[in-house]
C-alpha cells in the first residue's frame, strides 16, 4: 500500500493522506452511528438541516451570550415594539422601552477591552486630564428601528477596585464617550446613581468608553491661561499713521505717559489728521477722547460705551464726562481716530469696567470652546469660538439683539451688583467671576440664533455648562497673582 517509492518525503505524504482518510471514515461511521441512536434517518438530511437552523433561531430568539468573533462578550436578545428589550453583560446593560422601536429585530450588546484591540480602536489623542475607565462597549440593533425622539438607555456599572477608577475626586466628572461616524467620538452626559453605576441615554447605536475628567487639571490649564490673558501683552505692532514728520512740522504735539499697555501714531493719512491707538493689552481697553473726533470704521473690534451701555447694564458703563466720547477696543485692536484740523485733545486708554466686563465673558467662551471641543461637542465649539466677534458686531450695529437681549443683560447686571464705579482688586475680580454665571444663558442663546441642533442638545449643554463651572471653580481661576493683575 505504501508503494516501494525511495524517496522518503513521498512516503510521509503517502501516509498521511492514508491516515486522513481513515480518520474521515472513522468520524463519518461514527457520524452515522450517533444519528442513528438518536432516530434521525440519514437518508433525508434536509430535516436535520432545518432542524438544526431551526433549533438556532429558538436559541437567538431566547437571548444568548458568549464569545464574539472579536475576543469580548456579547449578548443577543430579540426585541419588538411591544416589549422593548433589555440585554446584559459585563456590567453592561443597554435597555429600549416598549413602543420606542418600530418592527422586530435584535438587540446586541458586547464587552471587549481596549488593550491591543484593532476592531473597534479607542479615542486617540485624549485632551490631558481625561481618562478612560474599564472596557470598551458596543450596541447594536438589527431588523428594527429606533422611534422618532426615542433613546436607549445605558447603564454601565463602575469597574472593578484596583483601576484607575480607584483615583476620582469631588471634581471628578465622568461621561460615556461614544463614537458617531459622521463626526467622531462624543460625550453623552451620564448620571451617576446612588448605587454608583453610570447611566447614559443616546439614538445612536455604536460602540463607546467610560471616561473620567479631571476638572481640577483643566482649571490648572486654564489658570495659566487666565493669568496671561488678563495680565498678559498682545505684542502688537506699533501702528502706521502716514506722514509722522508733516504733524511735526505743523507745530503739533503729541504727549503720552509711559508704559505699553498701548501703542500709538499721529500723522496724515489719507488728507486727514489721524491719531491710531493700538491695543497691547489681550484683555479689552476703553479708550476716551473728545466727542468732535471721528471714529473711522476699519473693522477693527471696537464698539462705543454707550451701545455697550444699552446692551449690558447702565451700571457697567458709566457716562462719559461731558464733551467726551468713549470705546471699548478688542485685545491687539487699533481704533483710528480723526482730528479735526486745528484741534487739541487729551486721550486716555485704561482698562475700565466695560473692559473687564467684555473680557470676562470673552474669557469664559473660551473656556466653553476648548470644553465642548474636548468632549466632542463640535458645533457648540465652533458657537463658543466665533460668539465673542459675533456679540460685538450685534452690539455695535443697528439691529436688534434678538435673544441675546435677556443673557446679556444678566451678566452686566451680576457685573455690576460686584462693581462700582472705579473699583478694583478684590471687588472687580468678584465682578467677573459673577459675570461667568450668565454664560450659560448666552450658549442657550447662540444655539437658537445659529441654528445649532442635534439629537440631545439641551442634555448636551447642561453638560457643557457643568464641565465648564466645575472649571473656573475647581481651580480657584483669578487667584491672587491675576488678582494684582487686574486690579
Amino acid at each position: 500500500m505504501l508503494g516501494a517509492s525511495a524517496d522518503p518525503g513521498a512516503r510521509s505524504v503517502t501516509v498521511q493522506r492514508v491516515a486522513m482518510r481513515y480518520a474521515r471514515k472513522q468520524q463519518v461511521a461514527w457520524r452515522r452511528v450517533a444519528i442513528r441512536h438518536a432516530g434521525i434517518d440519514t437518508r433525508n438530511r434536509v430535516p436535520f438541516v432545518v432542524l438544526a437552523a431551526f433549533l438556532a433561531a429558538l436559541l437567538a430568539l431566547a437571548g444568548c451570550s458568549g464569545p464574539s468573533s472579536a475576543g469580548g462578550a456579547e449578548r443577543r436578545v430579540p426585541v419588538t415594539a411591544e416589549s422593548g428589550a433589555s440585554a446584559s453583560v459585563d456590567g453592561l446593560t443597554v435597555e429600549i422601552a416598549p413602543g420606542d422601536v418600530a418592527g422586530t429585530g435584535t438587540l446586541t450588546v458586547r464587552r471587549w477591552s481596549a488593550e491591543g484591540s484593532q476592531d473597534p480602536r479607542p479615542p486617540v489623542d485624549l485632551p490631558q486630564g481625561m481618562t478612560l475607565l474599564g472596557d470598551g462597549m458596543e450596541a447594536s440593533l438589527g431588523g428594527a428601528v429606533l422611534a422618532a425622539d426615542a433613546e436607549a438607555v445605558i447603564t454601565v456599572e463602575p469597574p472593578d477596585s484596583g483601576t484607575e477608577f480607584g483615583t476620582e475626586t469631588s471634581e471628578s466628572i465622568y461621561v460615556l464617550l461614544w463614537r458617531d461616524p459622521s463626526s467622531g467620538w462624543r460625550a453623552l452626559p451620564t448620571e451617576r446613581t446612588r448605587g454608583g453605576a453610570f447611566v447614559a441615554r443616546t439614538n445612536l447605536f455604536s460602540r463607546g468608553f467610560l471616561a473620567r475628567i479631571d476638572a481640577r487639571e483643566w482649571a490648572r490649564q486654564h489658570l495659566a491661561a487666565a493669568d496671561a490673558y488678563f495680565s498678559g501683552r498682545a505684542d502688537v505692532a506699533p501702528p502706521s499713521c502716514g506722514d509722522e514728520q508733516a504733524t511735526r512740522g505743523a507745530g503739533i504735539e503729541v504727549i503720552s505717559d509711559p508704559g505699553d499697555a498701548v501703542t500709538w501714531c499721529f500723522g496724515f493719512e489719507d488728507g486727514r489728521q489721524v491719531l491710531k491707538v493700538a491695543n497691547n493689552r489681550r484683555t479689552f481697553t476703553e479708550v476716551t477722547f473728545p466727542e468732535a473726533w471721528d471714529v473711522v470704521d476699519d473693522g477693527a473690534r471696537a464698539v462705543p460705551s454707550d451701545a455697550l451701555a444699552r446692551a449690558l447694564d447702565e451700571g457697567v458703563v458709566p457716562p462719559a464726562e461731558p464733551g467726551r466720547e468713549a470705546w471699548v477696543v478688542g485685545g491687539g485692536a487699533t481704533l483710528t481716530l480723526v482730528v479735526p484740523p486745528r484741534s487739541s485733545g487729551v486721550v486716555t486708554a485704561q482698562a475700565g469696567s466695560p473692559a473687564w466686563a467684555l473680557s470676562a465673558i470673552a474669557f469664559g467662551l473660551d473656556v466653553y470652546a476648548f470644553a465642548a471641543k474636548a468632549l466632542g461637542l463640535l458645533a457648540l465649539a465652533q458657537s463658543a469660538t466665533t460668539l465673542p466677534g459675533r456679540l460685538l458686531d450685534r452690539i455695535a450695529g443697528t439691529e436688534d439683539l434678538g435673544g441675546y437681549t435677556e443673557p446679556l443683560q444678566a451678566c452686566g447686571q451680576a457685573f455690576a451688583g460686584q462693581v462700582t464705579d472705579g473699583a478694583t482688586g478684590d471687588d472687580l475680580v468678584a465682578g467677573i467671576r459673577a459675570i461667568w454665571q450668565c454664560l450659560p444663558g448666552l450658549m442657550q442663546a447662540d444655539a437658537a440664533e445659529t441654528g445649532v441642533t442635534f439629537s440631545g442638545l439641551p442634555a448636551a449643554l447642561n453638560l457643557l455648562d457643568g464641565v465648564v463651572a466645575l472649571v473656573l471653580t475647581a481651580g480657584n481661576l483669578l487667584g491672587s497673582e491675576v488678582g494684582e493683575a487686574v486690579a
